[in-house]
C-alpha cells in the first residue's frame, strides 16, 4: 500500500510540471552551476594597497575570461558578419566571418563574437567541469553568438565578447563610471581617462586614433606609454576596421644613455580578445590535458613601444583605477513590485552596475518547473525588460525557457535574481501566485 501511494503522489508531481517540464526543470537533474569569483565587499584601507588591489582585480577577470577551458557539447557555426543570415548563407557570401567550433574540442578563452556578453554569462551554459577544469558548454546555439547585439533574427547577439567587451567588463569588476560600447567611444566623455600627457580633446573618435598619436609625438606618447600600469589599456581607432583594445598586464621601460626611452626595447604585456586565432585554429598542445586547445584571443603577449605608437594606440584607464574613493553602493530593482506572473513580465530590473544576466525561477513546492535566464543587453547596460522572455525572436537567445501557458492550476513560488559585472548575485523579487 505505501509504494502505491508513493507512486500516485509522484505521478501527481509530475503531471503538474505541465506538458513542457524536462526534467532538468523538474529537479529531477540539479542544473550545474558554475563556482564564478565575486567582488570582495571590503577593501584595503590605505589608498596605494586600495588601488593596487582593484588592478589587480579587474587583470584577473581579463586573464580568467581568455584563459577559461571549455569544449562544446555540440558542433555549432555562427557568424560575425553585421548583416548575418545565418550562418550557412554567409559561408556563401563571406566565409572569412564565420567561426566553427568543434564538439570535443578544447577552447581556451571566451569565443569572440559581438555579443558583449560577461565571462558570467558565458559559464551559465556550463554543464560540468572536469578534474582539468575544463567546462563542458551546452545547449549553446549560434544565434547567441551570430550578428550583433540587435532584436532581428541573426542578428541578436548575446554571448561571446570581442576585444572591447571583454576590457569592459574586466573594468566593471570595480567601476560603473564607464558607459562606452566600442573603440570610438574609448574617450573621456563616455568614462575612459587618459594616461600620460598627451592631448587629445576628441568625444568619439570617427576616423583613426593614428594622426593623434602622431600630432603629440614620439617622446610625448612613450612617457605616457611607460606610465602604463597593470588594468589599464590602449586602444586603436580606425575606421575601416573599427580599431582594437587590449589590457595591460604589465610595462618594462629602458632608457637611452641620455636617459630617453627607448621604443624598440621597452615593452608592455598585454591580454587580448580577437578573432584571428579561431579563424585560423591557433592551437598549441597541453601536455596535461593530452591534447591541443584552441585559442581565442590571446596572453600575456609582449608590444615595444615603437609598435604601438605606430599602430596608433593610445593609453586610457578609468576613474576607479586613480581614485581610491570609495566604489559606488551595489543597487539592482524592479520597476514594480510583483503579486502575478503577467506584473512580473511587465517589469523592468533597473541597476547601478551593469548586468551580467537575470534569472526567473519557478517553484512548485520544492520542484523547479521552469527556469530562465536572460542575458544583459549593450545599448541599455544597466535595465533589462522582463518582457523580452515571451518575445518569440528573444526565445532563441535565452537559457531556458518561461511559459505562462505551459503551467497547470495551482500555487507556485517564484524568485527573480540578477547578476552584475561585479559577479554578485542580488535576489530583487520573491512572491507567491496561483493560477
Amino acid at each position: 500500500m505505501k509504494k502505491v501511494i508513493v507512486l500516485l503522489l509522484l505521478c501527481l508531481l509530475l503531471s503538474s510540471c505541465g506538458e513542457k517540464t524536462t526534467p532538468k526543470q523538474a529537479g529531477i537533474t540539479p542544473h550545474y552551476e558554475a563556482q564564478q569569483p565575486t567582488l570582495s565587499p571590503t577593501e584595503p584601507e590605505d589608498p596605494d594597497a586600495i588601488l593596487a588591489y582593484r588592478r589587480d582585480v579587474v587583470e584577473a577577470e581579463m586573464r580568467r575570461a581568455m584563459s577559461v577551458l571549455w569544449t562544446p557539447a555540440e558542433d555549432m557555426s555562427y557568424s560575425l558578419y553585421s548583416g548575418s543570415m545565418g550562418p550557412e548563407i554567409d559561408m556563401e557570401i563571406v566565409p572569412e566571418r564565420v567561426i566553427h567550433l568543434k564538439a570535443g574540442r578544447i577552447y581556451r578563452g571566451l569565443p569572440y563574437s559581438h555579443g558583449s556578453g560577461s565571462a558570467y554569462s558565458f559559464l551559465s551554459y556550463a554543464t560540468a567541469q572536469d578534474e582539468n577544469g575544463v567546462y563542458t558548454i551546452s545547449d549553446l546555439r549560434g544565434e547567441s553568438l551570430t550578428g550583433y547585439p540587435k532584436d532581428g533574427p541573426w542578428s541578436q547577439a548575446r554571448i561571446g565578447s570581442d576585444c572591447v567587451d571583454t576590457v569592459f567588463w574586466a573594468w566593471s569588476k570595480v567601476s560603473n563610471s564607464i558607459t562606452f560600447t566600442g573603440t570610438g567611444e574609448m574617450t573621456d566623455i563616455y568614462g575612459c581617462v587618459k594616461v600620460g600627457e598627451y592631448t587629445c580633446n576628441i568625444p568619439k573618435y570617427t576616423e583613426s586614433t593614428k594622426p593623434i598619436c602622431q600630432d603629440n609625438g614620439e617622446e610625448v606618447m612613450y612617457k605616457a606609454y611607460a606610465q602604463l600600469q597593470k588594468g589599464d589599456a590602449i586602444v586603436l581607432y580606425t575606421k575601416a576596421s573599427g580599431g582594437h583594445t587590449v589590457m595591460i598586464v604589465s610595462t618594462n621601460i629602458y632608457y637611452n644613455e641620455d636617459g630617453s626611452i627607448n621604443p624598440d626595447v621597452s615593452t608592455v604585456t598585454i591580454i587580448e580578445n580577437k578573432s584571428e586565432s579561431q579563424k585560423t585554429d591557433d592551437c598549441y598542445f597541453d601536455s596535461k590535458l593530452g591534447q591541443n586547445v584552441y585559442i581565442c584571443g590571446s596572453l600575456d603577449t609582449v608590444w615595444t613601444f615603437k609598435q604601438i605608437y605606430q599602430k596608433g594606440y593610445l593609453p586610457v584607464t578609468c576613474k576607479e583605477l586613480i581614485d581610491p574613493s570609495p566604489l559606488d553602493q551595489e543597487s539592482v530593482s524592479l520597476s514594480q513590485d510583483p503579486v502575478s506572473l503577467d506584473q512580473l513580465l511587465g517589469s523592468t530590473i533597473n541597476a547601478s552596475h551593469r548586468i551580467a544576466n537575470a534569472q526567473i525561477t519557478i517553484y512548485s513546492g520544492d520542484l523547479v518547473i521552469q527556469q530562465a535566464t536572460l542575458f544583459g543587453r549593450e545599448l541599455n547596460c544597466r535595465q533589462l525588460q522582463l518582457s523580452q522572455l515571451l518575445n518569440p525572436i528573444e526565445q532563441a537567445v535565452i537559457l531556458g525557457s518561461i511559459d505562462p501557458d505551459g503551467l497547470s492550476k495551482g500555487a507556485y513560488h517564484c524568485v527573480v535574481t540578477c547578476r552584475l559585472g561585479t559577479g554578485n548575485l542580488h535576489t530583487i523579487s520573491q512572491f507567491d501566485f496561483t493560477i
